[in-house]
């Protein structure tokens, strides 16, 4: 038998997962190259910024599709997305634990959520 799904889950640190999610995560690449997230996780990491405990809506941009059809795409407010990545990170043994313990015994991957840690 093959990789079990968790055996993905394992292969991935807590520090991968929260720079994977942040750095790589963020900002759509519809969105002019004035945004981005490599930028904000540098900032962040370098400047050891904390997040405040308000709750955020998120931030709403028009553009047009390829058919020319007006599109509103919609994406968190960077320091919000930050504290979800990370507590996703301080509870990632915990994650993989979970996932462990129902997909373990499954013969094959059905979840519909693969992650997996991606060469470069």
């Amino acid at each position: 038998m093959g990789k079990k799904y968790a055996d993905y889950m394992d292969e991935i640190s807590a520090d991968d997962l929260y720079k994977g999610l942040l750095a790589f995560g963020l900002i759509s690449n519809k969105i002019p190259p004035v945004f981005g997230s490599t930028p904000f996780f540098d900032y962040y990491v370098n400047n050891n910024v904390s997040s405040s405990n308000d709750n955020h809506d998120y931030v709403r941009y028009k553009t047009l599709r390829n058919i020319n059809t007006p599109r509103q795409l919609e994406i968190p407010v960077p320091m919000a997305y930050e504290k979800m990545c990370s507590a996703l990170e301080g509870n990632w043994n915990y994650i993989q634990a979970h996932f462990h313990t129902y997909t373990d015994s499954q013969a094959y991957i059905i979840s519909r959520i693969h992650i997996q840690k991606r060469k470069k």
